[in-house]
């Protein structure tokens, strides 16, 4: 309600005698409406003496009067005892007013209208019989002015008021609700649900005091892996003398038990800190109609749950910052060693990690590939980081390679996977001793002494060839070398046909391998055939018999034995290793020839393997003393005075010099190419010179793999 000055005037009670010729006329006027005029009687004319009049004048509800004098000429009295218009509210005279306005004496009302506080306005006008002079009374106007409530004390609302004709109104400010006095507001504080993992807690308004009538509740909820520490930063809630918290008060709900009612200040007894073991917490807040103090402020934290002690496996590593709800734990191996299990694990809301326990296991290199003709050993058949393999060659196979492999960190095993060749030129049963006597076709040879050699019969008619005879060297379990001519058409006859220099069919040649004596039953032979495979160099010369070489592939493997086994590949071997001195028979340069080719260059050929030792020549002496050409794809043996050397029959067969001095491993030096006759005077056996085709050999039979 708006306030309004009231003005009064003194009235001071005197005793006095009225001397009246006539009665007192007394009545009351009612005036409603929203205005109005009032006069006193016979206005503008002089009013009657004795007279009591009275207006009782209401305007609508919400509303007030407005009373302005337009003119007044009263008796001017002191204190306005004898002519006077008072004015009351409620019963109670307010104003009392006498005299002329016009000359400025007596209480006169001044130019500005009278309000009433509320709707309604009592103005009484009396006069006395004492009038010696004649006085016009006044006129007033009144109008229904509209009250503005919300100047005094706002209306008597809280937050905000409003003001219409004839009433006014309150409201409040955001999350705010009017409550049903009309005046106050309710704060918009309950159902709060907080699930961050921090936040902070205050009363409306704080720190300014919180509004009465406030129900405030929060409800913290986080998620189950954690726990609720609450602190209160401020605290100020309005308490009583008396305790109980009768007023104002705060309740907290945590770990299925309720505490309180709080309420004081920081100095007293309040909740400083709590911290749940759930992962819920609430808290209550009342006020009652008034004003109270500033509430209080209050910060949560979520504070992740614990979880079961982990270490890291074995062999293994763990990582982890907290051992705390949320956490995620890596697990990892060292070097070698594969993880089995849950590579990540949570921590989990029920203090449990998610997934498997992981273990570190060593890795697998797996089981190796086996070998051909070797086999490997491993102890208790383990394959696992670390541990290694033994690997080793059935007999008569020798390793190429690192024997130990070790199962490394990535999986793999070290080092390459090692093979089993056969071991070359080597036999079990020894050679005779060489012969000193020179005898044309040397010796008969220990039987099984040779075990590379074999022997070859040619049967293609159309080749001129029916039953021709060469000899060959086995390298391995496939292959099988001899001179090319041994396998070229080289009849003239051949020249129409267009046959002549072409290599014959192999389905013509028969190889026959650990045979002593021709023509004899004996278990320890074995007969092969040849696929379609022949090969000669690209510069073979057959005119020449230059680069006389050929390979044939077996069309099956033949097993190794004691009686079948290979011949060795020659290193190089250069011309100055060979003796300038034709008939020096140092064992350096003494090679072996053997075959079952005829024993004089006109008698029939050998029943049984043969064997003769021919001492190296250079190949300028063996060009001086032979017709035909040698070249540098040949090398040449025998004796100035002859003797000794291979003849028909004998044809690509080997001559062999041991690896080293005193060594009784062979290499195939050569191979039977040609001669001028047989064992003759003045003219030397000639061979194809083996080391030149080193590489032709290698890459097209792979025989050191």
């Amino acid at each position: 309600m708006a306030i309004y000055l009231r003005a009064r005037l003194v009235l001071a009670f005197l005793t006095f005698t009225l001397y009246a010729t006539s009665s007192v006329q007394a009545e009351t006027i009612r005036l409603e409406g929203t205005h109005g005029i009032l006069s006193s009687p016979n206005f503008p004319h002089p009013y009657t003496i004795n007279t009591d009049l009275t207006w009782n004048i209401t305007v609508p509800e919400g509303r007030r009067v407005s009373l302005e004098f337009t003119e007044f000429d009263l008796e001017n009295s002191w204190e306005c005892e004898s002519d006077v218009v008072t004015i009351l509210e409620n019963g109670t005279e307010v104003y009392r007013f006498c005299g002329n306005r016009k000359t400025g004496n007596g209480a006169t009302p001044a130019g500005e209208a009278i309000k009433s506080a509320a709707n309604n306005m009592i103005v009484s006008f009396h006069s006395d019989h004492s009038d010696l002079l004649r006085y016009t009374g006044f006129r007033a106007i009144f109008v229904a002015e509209d009250i503005n409530e919300c100047e005094n004390d706002n209306g008597g609302c809280v937050h905000y008021c409003h003001n219409y004709i004839g009433g006014h109104y309150c409201s409040c400010k955001e999350f705010y609700l009017l409550h049903e006095d009309g005046a106050s507001c309710v704060a918009q504080c309950s159902s709060n649900t907080l699930t961050d993992l921090t936040d902070i807690i205050k009363t409306p308004e704080y720190p300014d005091k919180y509004p009465g009538y406030s129900d405030c509740d929060w409800t913290i909820t986080v998620a189950e892996g954690y726990v609720i520490e609450l602190v209160f930063n401020d605290f100020e809630i309005e308490d009583h003398p008396d305790g109980g918290c009768p007023y104002d008060s705060l309740m907290i709900e945590a770990n299925g038990q309720t505490t309180g009612p709080f309420c004081g200040t920081t100095t007293a007894d309040w909740p400083q800190q709590i911290t749940t073991s759930g992962h819920e917490l609430k808290l209550t807040f009342h006020s009652d109609r008034l004003l109270g103090l500033k509430g209080f402020k209050a910060t949560y934290h979520a504070i992740p749950k614990p979880c079961d002690a982990i270490q890291a496996p074995v062999n293994g590593r763990l990582t982890v910052e907290e051992l705390v709800y949320g956490q995620i734990a890596i697990y990892g191996c060292s070097s070698g060693y594969e993880l089995v299990g849950s590579s990540e694990r949570a921590c989990m809301a029920d203090g449990s990690w998610s997934g498997t326990e992981p273990t570190c296991l060593a890795v697998n290199c797996g089981e190796p590939t086996t070998i051909s003709n070797g086999d490997y050993t491993s102890a208790a058949n383990d394959y696992t980081y670390t541990n290694t393999i033994t690997y080793q060659c059935n007999d008569l196979y020798q390793l190429v390679g690192e024997a130990t492999r070790t199962c490394q960190a990535d999986g793999t095993w070290s080092e390459e996977q090692p093979y089993c060749i056969p071991i070359c030129g080597q036999s079990k049963f020894p050679p005779r001793e060489a012969q000193r006597s020179r005898i044309v076709g040397g010796q008969e040879a220990n039987e099984g002494s040779w075990p590379w050699m074999v022997h070859l019969q040619m049967r293609a008619p159309t080749f001129g060839l029916d039953g021709n005879t060469c000899g060959g060297s086995l390298l391995n379990e496939y292959w099988v070398v001899t001179a090319a001519h041994c396998v070229t058409g080289l009849s003239d006859s051949l020249r129409r046909s267009g046959l002549y220099g072409a290599t014959i069919p192999t389905n013509s040649i028969t190889a026959t391998l650990g045979m002593h004596t021709r023509d004899q039953q004996d278990p320890n032979v074995v007969q092969r055939t040849f696929d379609g495979v022949v090969l000669r160099p690209p510069d073979y010369d057959l005119e020449l018999y230059d680069a006389d070489i050929a390979l044939l592939h077996l069309s099956q493997p033949v097993q190794l034995t004691e009686r079948i086994r290979p011949i060795c590949l020659p290193g190089t071997l250069d011309d100055e290793e060979v003796s300038s001195s034709v008939n020096d028979e140092d064992d350096n340069d003494i090679g072996i020839i053997i075959g079952w080719g005829r024993l004089h260059e006109f008698n029939v050929a050998s029943s049984t393997l043969q064997e003769a030792y021919v001492p190296l020549v250079e190949n300028t002496v063996c060009q001086d003393a032979n017709t035909y050409t040698i070249t540098d794809h040949m090398i040449c043996a025998g004796f100035e005075t002859g003797g000794r050397d291979a003849c028909q029959g004998d044809s690509g067969g080997p001559m062999m010099l041991p690896t080293e001095v005193g060594s009784s491993t062979y290499d195939l030096k050569g191979i039977i190419s040609w001669g001028e006759g047989c064992a003759r005077a003045g003219r030397y056996g000639v061979y194809t010179r083996v080391e030149n085709f080193i590489d032709w050999i290698e890459e097209n039979t792979r025989i050191n793999r």
